[in-house]
């Protein structure tokens, strides 16, 4: 194989390209990733070909700061894990601001151990369950390889739906069934002898890529039906009740929108169903 470092004084990035002779790689047949015991022994052999050695590289591939993608709720739990290996020291952490780099409070690590199976890795725990107030913090840890800190992360009231509401909206609305298929569904004939057309337009495609419009995907079946397009109207409707139910001025703007969708695919359960029957 090729490689090829680009080195700075805060970090060096290793670039692989196609496989040839390498002279820094150990002699033998090739070992497959299934074999290794660890993240170091697959990166070892490449990062001692380079001086200084890559340890910055290797450390962040190993030790790491994990804490939940969103962020956390304002008022609630708040966990992250250490993730590191058996010989790792984690003497401390200490959750700082990501504007300012300033402490705001110190955050004990408990070590939990390993989990079977889960290669060679152990585990800490580190809660600041009581810090309540909003903003974008960061958590970094002291270790027996130096500092390791987590990304930034927000503290937020009504976190998850302050941040996620607005994407999911617009989704549904990218999914809306249109242009020359949607045309075509305002005039759709019956299966078999049945005579006339059926309006069927509107509702939302399946999902990114499948133009199918379903009730239910398993709808040949007898039992567990998973409703689909219906599920989503109802969970709309009823979000919208209870953002409204809330009070929270920040979920203003999402509540027209999310009516605007709900009744967008109200219209299309109205057109499909069987006046004399069911759906």
């Amino acid at each position: 194989m090729t490689l090829r470092a680009d080195s700075s004084a805060e970090q060096t990035t290793v670039f692989i390209t196609a496989p040839e002779t390498f002279p820094c790689y150990p002699v033998g047949p090739p070992r497959r990733c299934s074999s290794l015991k660890s993240t170091e022994d697959f990166y070892a052999p490449i990062l001692a070909c380079f001086h200084p050695p890559v340890r910055p590289l290797l450390l962040f591939l190993i030790l790491k700061v994990l804490t939940n993608h969103l962020g956390y709720e304002a008022v609630g739990p708040k966990h992250a894990v250490i993730l590191g290996k058996a010989d790792d020291k984690i003497t401390g952490c200490t959750l700082k601001n990501n504007a300012n780099d300033q402490p705001v409070v110190t955050v004990p690590a408990q070590a939990v151990g390993s989990v079977k199976k889960w290669r060679d890795w152990s585990f800490w725990t580190a809660d600041f369950d009581n810090l309540a107030v909003e903003g974008t913090y960061y958590l970094e840890c002291a270790t027996n390889q130096g500092a390791i800190r987590s990304f930034p992360f927000a503290i937020q009231k009504h976190l998850l739906g302050r941040n996620t509401i607005s994407d999911v909206l617009y989704y549904l609305k990218d999914e809306r069934s249109s242009g020359p298929m949607d045309e075509a569904d305002r005039h759709l004939h019956f299966d078999g002898k049945k005579a006339g057309t059926l309006d069927a337009h509107g509702g939302w495609w399946d999902a990114t890529g499948d133009y199918g419009k379903h009730l239910s995907h398993l709808s040949f079946s007898t039992y567990f039906n998973p409703p689909q397009i219906p599920l989503v109207i109802y969970s709309l409707f009823k979000s919208r009740e209870l953002l409204d139910r809330s009070g929270a001025p920040e979920f203003r703007r999402y509540k027209d929108r999310m009516l605007d969708e709900a009744i967008f695919g109200a219209d299309y359960l109205v057109r499909v169903k069987d006046p004399a029957a069911s759906f």
